[in-house]
């Protein structure tokens, strides 16, 4: 499973979004209807996932899903 499959997969766990829904272009708030707090969970348990750190700043500059792949 690639890094975009797990993240989509997390992202229909936290917000209940089914995973085709997702696109790798699909902004967080505008096209996936996302609360902060929802995105918040979806970073928390991506950096877990992953065994990254995101940072203050970086949680700032994410809006698109493929943002948070790049921050992995």
């Amino acid at each position: 499973m690639d890094k975009f499959e797990e993240v989509a997969k997390i992202i229909e766990e936290v917000a209940d979004i089914p995973v085709d829904e997702i696109e790798e272009d699909s902004s967080l708030i505008d096209d996936l209807d996302l609360s902060s707090l929802e995105i918040m969970t979806i970073l928390n348990n991506v950096s877990r996932k992953f065994g990254v750190k995101i940072t203050e700043k970086q949680t700032l500059e994410i809006e698109t899903v493929a943002d948070i792949i790049a921050v992995l």
